[in-house]
């Protein structure tokens, strides 16, 4: 009797093991290393069928999941259809489609009373160790002054970001003192990672988590003026960084005004502006992920914007809501900005979850895709929709009973 009791333990173990691996991984290896997204898809294919084995009896009942769930994946699905639609008429980054597909089958067969915040603690730990020792290889070993190889150092930048937010949130709901005293030191380190990649954008973002903390009722306000001494004391670490950053903005804008766009700012501003000519053309639809190139060749010929941006033959935008509207159109925009804005339905109007994980995590990311697009980075599409999936079910919370 004892060991059949020890054996049904080991198995239960093993099928949260599984259940929450995307949970463990979304942290450390989809940040770190380089097929970090390829092992996540699989991570996620297993968790998929580990919970259709553990949900199998009820997965298909019309009670599974409760309306704001079903709400959430029907908004993505509307987005999944629409890309697919789209890749028919032009090419569209199949990478995308493939991770909205994957990470809403997870949401829907996840089994919610299964998870235990334990699992994100450990998680969020993992990913602020690792990201400690990666930083102090990269930044002080081998010197390099932008970390987040093999990752581009934006969307490192933006990975970092999101957790520190997350060890943050931990921190303010949990009422251990030990607690809160590793997961803000947590935040502390993926908020001081941030500043090494020396990424102005996202830097920027994390004005209105602060807003959002200071403005929220509900806050710690022993967490809100601990991230705050924390951020200053960061930016103090960081001074060389800032002043460096300083410097290369004011010497951008200094150009600008020469009427020298050959810059970092300069370039965006010019992307932007053949981006206002390719959706006047194609405002409903878009071009597809590979036509607008052949737009600005042809803007270039009709003298509309210059030789350097054909030279530079970007990849994208560098502005996620200009991006999508290029390449999916007014349509394509919508879609995308449904499933942010019934989050945030969820969580302002409605009041069924949470209002601070949902409010910082999409102003924040708001923020951060004026400057860049952070679904044309995979990993940064999973961690976000993994993080907005925790937070309207209230699993940021320490003292959620589900």
């Amino acid at each position: 009797m004892k060991s059949q009791h020890s054996s049904q333990q080991a198995i239960t173990f093993v099928q949260n093991f599984l259940l929450h691996l995307p949970l463990l991984w979304m942290f450390s290896g989809l940040m770190m290393l380089q097929d970090g997204r390829s092992i996540m898809t699989r991570i996620l294919v297993v968790a998929v069928i580990t919970a259709i084995y553990i949900g199998r009896k009820s997965i298909f009942s019309g009670t599974y999941k409760d309306k704001k769930n079903r709400y959430f994946i029907f908004f993505i699905g509307l987005n999944i259809i629409y890309l697919l639609l789209s890749k028919v008429i032009h090419h569209v980054d199949h990478g995308f489609i493939r991770t909205l597909f994957v990470s809403s089958l997870y949401f829907y067969f996840y089994p919610v009373n299964r998870y235990h915040i334990n699992w994100l603690k450990a998680s969020i730990l993992i990913g602020t160790t690792l990201l400690a020792c990666f930083a102090y290889w990269q930044a002080f070993l081998l010197g390099i002054t932008r970390i987040g190889e093999p990752m581009n150092a934006i969307p490192f930048a933006t990975c970092c970001m999101l957790l520190s937010i997350s060890a943050a949130l931990i921190a303010n709901n949990t009422q251990c003192r030990k607690e809160f005293i590793i997961f803000t030191l947590a935040s502390l380190v993926a908020l001081f990672c941030t500043f090494l990649t020396g990424t102005r954008g996202v830097l920027i973002a994390i004005i209105p988590c602060l807003l959002i903390i200071n403005l929220h009722k509900k806050i710690n306000l022993k967490v809100g003026g601990t991230l705050i001494l924390l951020l200053i004391m960061v930016a103090i670490a960081n001074q060389r960084v800032l002043t460096t950053m300083w410097q290369r903005t004011a010497n951008e804008i200094q150009n600008i005004s020469n009427d020298n766009l050959n810059t970092s700012v300069g370039l965006r501003l010019q992307f932007w502006k053949s981006a206002i000519y390719t959706i006047n053309d194609h405002p409903f639809l878009g071009v597809g992920t590979k036509a607008f190139r052949n737009e600005i060749s042809k803007q270039y010929e009709q003298g509309l914007t210059s030789e350097e941006v054909v030279k530079f033959n970007p990849m994208h935008y560098h502005n996620q809501f200009i991006d999508t509207t290029v390449k999916t159109g007014f349509i394509g925009l919508l879609l995308m900005l449904s499933i942010f804005l019934y989050c945030l339905y969820l969580a302002l109007i409605s009041k069924v979850c949470e209002t601070l994980p949902i409010t910082m995590i999409i102003a924040s990311l708001g923020i951060a895709a004026l400057t860049d697009v952070p679904f044309a980075h995979l990993p940064v599409v999973y961690l976000l929709f993994m993080l907005l999936f925790l937070g309207i079910n209230n699993l940021f919370n320490t003292k959620t009973v589900v």
